[in-house]
């Protein structure tokens, strides 16, 4: 499975994808609102709690590629991965 989110100035969208690609699950929120809830500081890094969103579950996340776009892309580093 792959985990896509792109952090828009308003909406945060999130996608989980199968291996063939399709999507097997797709949720937004307002930035915001996501970022005020589930988001904090680490230094400058932003840290969020997908799992505590609800948005996707732990299952979803487990060893799952991650892929960032929008404005917010360059606010998580992605630990243990190629740049």
């Amino acid at each position: 499975m792959r985990i896509g989110i792109d952090l828009g100035s308003r909406m945060a969208k999130f996608a989980l994808m199968g291996e063939n690609g399709e999507i097997l699950k797709l949720a937004e929120c307002e930035t915001i609102r996501f970022y005020k809830r589930h988001g904090r500081l680490e230094g400058d890094s932003l840290v969020l709690d997908l799992a505590g969103s609800g948005l996707l579950g732990d299952a979803d996340l487990e060893g799952a590629p991650l892929v960032v776009t929008g404005y917010g892309r360059n606010t998580i580093p992605l630990r243990g991965g190629e740049d």
